[in-house]
């Protein structure tokens, strides 16, 4: 039975137009649907491009404060399907051109709903990035010069950020020694109630007798606050007045964190045989 039909390929295009205005969930998956769709039966996504660039100028050119959930659901399928080039970057940003040229009450929400959508697909995009950057630019410009409610305010800068976010420098990662980095794997990673005896044999086989070794497993073992089930571990060695030492450290400041490992730690000493 074949049901790739003309009439079977317009209802689909009808079914997926006409979803519940309120159910933004849906979009991605339908856009998905679409794509998948596109090789052999290409007619569904041109018809329903064409269908939603009709329903999203309307929505434009009408301008009324009404029906703001039927709009967003517009923009959100228009983003959803950028994101699968289902409908053109140059038509998108061409609507986001518009929504910019009368930049108040609904058409900043469609703006930034539009913008949440594909803005970043759309700034990462090669040949769309010089426009996008443009028209972001734009709607920060407009967004300083309007006196905005700050729910715009907020909307629009989460959008902006979301679409081009900030540089953020990248710490630098501590470089230990293997050594160093296994106790804290063991420690830090594998400690757990069930692997206690595993974990116990792999830190007695550790060499002890090297300075070095022995002073960076006592470190990790005091640092209880980051060590689960630490009393399992620390009956590998008779060092228990190290952890007392700590706590009374820890009383000596003012610090409430101080405090607050400090009482950790006495609490795992109380745990100790």
């Amino acid at each position: 039975m074949n049901l790739n039909t003309k009439a079977n390929r317009r209802k689909l295009v009808r079914t997926l137009f006409t979803v519940q205005r309120t159910r933004y969930d849906l979009l991605p998956f339908y856009s998905r649907l679409v794509a998948t769709l596109n090789p052999c039966m290409p007619d569904v996504a041109n018809d329903l491009v064409t269908a939603l660039k009709g329903d999203f100028r309307w929505h434009v050119k009408k301008k009324d404060q009404i029906n703001i959930e039927s709009k967003l659901k517009t923009v959100r399928f228009i983003g959803e399907l950028v994101k699968f080039n289902m409908f053109p970057k140059s038509e998108a940003l061409h609507c986001l051109k518009m929504l910019l040229f009368d930049f108040s009450h609904h058409n900043i929400e469609m703006t930034c709903a539009l913008v949440d959508t594909c803005g970043r697909f759309l700034y990462r995009s090669p040949d769309s990035h010089h426009r996008t950057k443009v028209y972001l630019d734009l709607m920060m410009r407009k967004k300083a010069a309007l006196h905005l409610d700050s729910r715009y305010n907020t909307m629009i800068e989460n959008a902006f950020y979301y679409s081009n976010p900030p540089e953020v420098s990248k710490e630098a990662k501590k470089v230990r020694p293997p050594m160093h980095e296994y106790i804290r794997k063991l420690l830090f990673k594998d400690l757990s109630k069930i692997t206690t005896e595993k974990v116990l044999r792999q830190m007695r086989k550790l060499n002890w007798d090297e300075d070095d070794t022995a002073q960076y497993a006592l470190k990790c073992l005091k640092a209880v606050w980051n060590v689960r089930y630490v009393a399992y571990s620390v009956g590998l060695n008779n060092k228990s007045s190290q952890c007392v030492s700590i706590s009374c450290t820890g009383f000596m400041h003012s610090d409430s964190n101080y405090r607050a490992g400090s009482m950790r730690t006495l609490e795992d000493f109380g745990d100790l045989p």
